[in-house]
Order: C-alpha cells, then sequence, then structure tokens
C-alpha cells in the first residue's frame, strides 16, 4: 500500500526507521520459503532498499518487547548489522527502543547497545547504562 507513495516522495523523508520490534517473535530464515505470520527485520530492511535510497535504520527494544514479547538475542543484532553494514552504505544503522527502559530477561540495554556498535564496526564501544559509547 505504501510502495508507490514511498517510491514518488520518499526524497522528502530524512530516514525511515525500521521499528521491528513489537512485531512479535521475529526469524532471521528466508520467510518466502516458510511462513508462519512471522516476521523477519533483514527482509522488511531490504524490502525497504529496493525501492528506497534515504537513510534506513533497523530499531531493537530492550527486552522483552511490549508488544510481541520478543526477547533479542545477540546472533540477530549480528545479522541485522550484518545486513546493514553489506549494503555498503556508511549511513544506515540500527537504533534501540528504548535507552530510558530497563531490561528484564535476555541481554541488557547495555549490552545491546555494545554489539550494536561493535557489530556494525565501530570501536571504543562500552559505556554506562543510558549512554551512547562514544
Amino acid at each position: 500500500m505504501w510502495v508507490n507513495p514511498l517510491v514518488e516522495a520518499g526524497h522528502y523523508l530524512d530516514m525511515i526507521n525500521i521499528m521491528s520490534y513489537d512485531a512479535g517473535p521475529y526469524v532471521l530464515y528466508d520467510t518466502r520459503e516458510k511462513w508462519d505470520a512471522v516476521f523477519n527485520p533483514v527482509e522488511a530492511y531490504k524490502a525497504y532498499r529496493n525501492i528506497y535510497k534515504g537513510v534506513l535504520n533497523i530499531g531493537i527494544e530492550s527486552p522483552p518487547e511490549a508488544w510481541g514479547g520478543n526477547i533479542v538475542k545477540e546472533g540477530d543484532i549480528k545479522a541485522m548489522a550484518n545486513a546493514v553494514t553489506a549494503n555498503n552504505n556508511d549511513k544506515d544503522g540500527l537504533f534501540i527502543w528504548s535507552l530510558q527502559k530497563w531490561a528484564s530477561g535476555g541481554m541488557k540495554t547495555k549490552s545491546i547497545m555494545e554489539t550494536m556498535c561493535k557489530d556494525l564496526g565501530f570501536k571504543n564501544c562500552t559505556g554506562a547504562q543510558g549512554e551512547l559509547p562514544k
């Protein structure tokens, strides 16, 4: 439904944040082969990249996700970072929702941020809770 408007007017947008959190438990396999009403954030990124030339960011929520209850894993972050960096676009990235949320279960917010930073190829990826790495 939004493909044509995005193709025609996407150049007016600064960026698109793919808020992949709250879509429920997501998977990282090819959903064209097996579709079980699941969400693959990497496929979403690639689909947007095919029609939008601006900045794209994939969102990750500190666990558990408020709506779907998904608990992000280190391998999930790596797969999303790999998708972003494989595109050879140094403007795309990952973002976290939210810095203020105190994670319960799974990775803590600080660990998610540090993993995102490292997997995107940055250095000096350590920081206190609630601070972005330098």
